[in-house]
């Protein structure tokens, strides 16, 4: 889903942690546009939350795996955008950490740290050896054990329409535009992270030996 608003070089976003909350921000527009759930079968964007999910599991199943498989996509275009951005191995990585550290607090109802780890360098490595006109079938591969024949059928199908929208290689947000607001920011003041200095140590070593971040 591509953006048309600009982010002013003079006078935006002034450091990393406006930044990475930006880019969160962004991550998360396309669940809030009804366009998308109705790929998947619904009138519009479903409201039902907590209490509400876990009461009616079986019914807001669908719902819970659209949304945390569009976070990971996103997620994909947002690292595809880091890495094409001109800053240091060492700005990248933060700004990383950063929006997974954001990504924990925000979705720890739907997402374990150890799943949105495992989801997304799953996802991520496998984007990599995927053409890109086959990347549904990316998406939709792990669909098929964690939904029921119905759920899967508008699955496939709503992803199927989701992925046609961007045709040159992203999933949903263009990672041309992440790499503008990344390299038009400054990344002045200390990185605030709520994780804990091993949790720090054990993501960073992800990053680094998972080599995500190599061009």
């Amino acid at each position: 889903m591509k953006s048309n608003r600009r982010v002013n070089i003079n006078y935006g976003i002034k450091d990393i942690n406006k930044l990475v909350l930006h880019l969160v921000e962004e991550s998360f527009r396309p669940l809030l546009e009804d366009k998308i759930w109705s790929f998947y079968g619904f009138g519009k964007k479903p409201l039902s939350h907590g209490i509400v999910r876990r009461i009616f599991f079986k019914k807001c199943r669908l719902e819970s795996f659209i949304i945390r498989e569009v976070l990971i996509m996103v997620l994909v275009d947002i690292i595809n955008g880091i890495k094409k951005s001109r800053e240091s191995f060492v700005t990248k990585q933060l700004i990383m950490l950063g929006i997974i550290d954001r990504y924990l607090l925000i979705t720890k109802n739907l997402f374990s740290q150890e799943q949105l780890l495992e989801n997304l360098l799953y996802v991520y490595e496998n984007y990599l050896l995927t053409e890109k006109k086959n990347l549904h079938s990316l998406i939709v591969y792990k669909a098929g054990y964690n939904l029921n024949k119905g759920d899967f059928a508008k699955f496939l199908k709503g992803t199927e329409k989701l992925l046609s929208l961007m045709p040159n290689g992203d999933f949903l947000l263009s990672s041309d535009y992440i790499k503008k607001i990344i390299e038009s920011s400054r990344k002045e003041k200390k990185l605030n992270l709520t994780l804990s200095p091993e949790e720090y140590e054990r993501i960073s070593s992800l990053i680094k030996e998972r080599r995500i971040l190599e061009i």
